[in-house]
């Protein structure tokens, strides 16, 4: 919170102090609808927790992720929040049936093509980007979320987006911006203290917005 012990640190140094304040294992309040959290330090802990949590286990996923896919589109989603943010059985049945599929490295091998594809086209691209001195432009991040999210759309919709070849496509770049702005604001609203489970605040409409957009 702003002004407490551990504002504004760095979350490794964060977690460091509240080792040395607390010892290896601690309870911290949750806030603003958020359920309480226990850290431990110790990573001999965590073999237990894993071996413990049963055939269903309730891990924290992102909120506003789930409350976009079951309270304002679960027309396209059914009420489920996949493999993200599902918990107990819900979860369980999605992880049977994807688990097949997911670890055959057959099914791996066969997007080899595609992702190559869209790999020889990024160094195409980075060859047409670099200046004089072999340095890349200063938005050159914009240019690896073109590449990480073809690559992506390749595997999950089994088809190219040319968000690296059709550079003046502005709803190419829309999709971008909406993928950036999930990170930014899913991190604020779901880690970070908020109050968008009460007050629907301009940062919480601006990431169902980019739901909207991804979808």
């Amino acid at each position: 919170m702003p002004g407490g012990r551990y504002h504004n640190l760095h979350f490794l140094e964060m977690n460091k102090k509240m080792y040395e304040d607390h010892g290896s294992i601690m309870r911290l309040p949750g806030i603003l609808g958020k359920p309480d959290r226990v850290f431990t330090f110790n990573p001999n802990d965590m073999e237990i927790i894993f071996r413990n949590e049963g055939k269903w286990p309730i891990r924290q996923g992102i909120d506003t992720f789930d409350y976009y896919r079951k309270q304002v589109r679960p027309d396209v989603f059914k009420k489920s929040s996949g493999l993200v943010s599902d918990h107990g059985e819900a979860w369980a049945k999605l992880r049977t049936a994807a688990n097949p599929i997911m670890m055959k490295p057959k099914v791996v091998k066969a997007y080899i093509p595609d992702i190559d594809s869209v790999a020889q086209d990024f160094i195409k691209k980075i060859k047409l980007l670099r200046d004089e001195k072999n340095e890349m432009p200063a938005d050159f991040q914009n240019e690896m979320n073109k590449w990480s999210l073809e690559s992506i759309a390749v595997i999950a919709l089994e088809q190219r987006l040319e968000l690296i070849t059709r550079d003046e496509d502005p709803e190419n770049q829309k999709l971008i911006n909406a993928v950036k702005d999930f990170f930014s604001l899913a991190f604020e609203l779901d880690i970070q203290p908020s109050i968008w489970k009460y007050y629907r605040t301009p940062k919480f409409n601006r990431l169902m917005a980019a739901f909207d957009v991804m979808t």
